[in-house]
């Protein structure tokens, strides 16, 4: 369905997008009678709700799909192995597999709630904290880097927007020392990223200053 409609690009939808569309949205509709049994449903409906017009409610449902799996509580666990030295790249695979799909979930639900101006239901809890170390097991990737990242910087916004929504009385000095704070979250956030990925590739001296994390920012 994705690759239809990119194809597609700005024009008018094509009858073979209008088909497989028809289809992946009746095996949507399924899977809200049906128990979750697979990680790959759960990243379908991620994608279901990234392609779709109203995709806050199927956004939602993904959410509720990861939980009956218990995907909140895999990076927990990872995140003990990995701190105790345990970490596997046989017995964790579930577990990596499961918080990485945890994570995207994380950040898709926050841009989507914000854009629409509607709260995000997913926090920054446990099932996030601390999400670089991700980085330090075998199964890491090299697109963890980016997704940590945007994981942090997701929880940065977060925290601010938790203290300054919903704004409906005047402007107290609290929100000011707030965002005073935050603007030192995020300096600190880019200067460690920032480095981190110019360490990481070689052409990093033929970028211009930020441009890694620019990168990371906009895809």
């Amino acid at each position: 369905m994705v690759a239809a409609r990119v194809r597609d690009g700005g024009d008018q939808a094509s009858e073979t997008y209008n088909r497989i569309l028809e289809e992946v949205q009746a095996i949507s509709c399924a899977t809200l009678f049906a128990p979750v049994i697979s990680s790959e449903a759960v990243q379908a409906m991620i994608l279901v709700s990234g392609w779709s017009d109203n995709g806050w409610l199927s956004g939602g449902h993904a959410v509720r799909m990861a939980m009956e799996l218990s995907m909140h509580k895999a990076w927990p666990k990872l995140h003990r192995r990995i701190k105790s030295n345990k970490a596997d790249p046989v017995l964790d695979r579930n577990l990596v597999i499961a918080s990485r799909t945890w994570f995207c979930l994380y950040l898709f639900e926050h841009q989507m709630s914000y854009g629409i101006g509607r709260p995000a239901v997913l926090k920054d809890d446990e099932s996030i904290r601390e999400c670089r170390l991700l980085l330090q097991h075998p199964l890491a990737i090299e697109d963890d880097m980016r997704l940590v990242s945007t994981v942090e910087l997701m929880a940065i916004r977060e925290r601010v927007n938790n203290v300054l929504s919903p704004m409906e009385g005047p402007v107290k000095d609290e929100h000011f020392i707030r965002l005073h704070e935050a603007d030192d979250e995020f300096a600190t956030w880019y200067a460690t990223w920032d480095h981190a990925f110019s360490q990481k590739y070689e052409d990093a001296g033929e970028r211009t200053p930020g441009a890694f994390v620019s990168q990371l920012i906009v895809g």
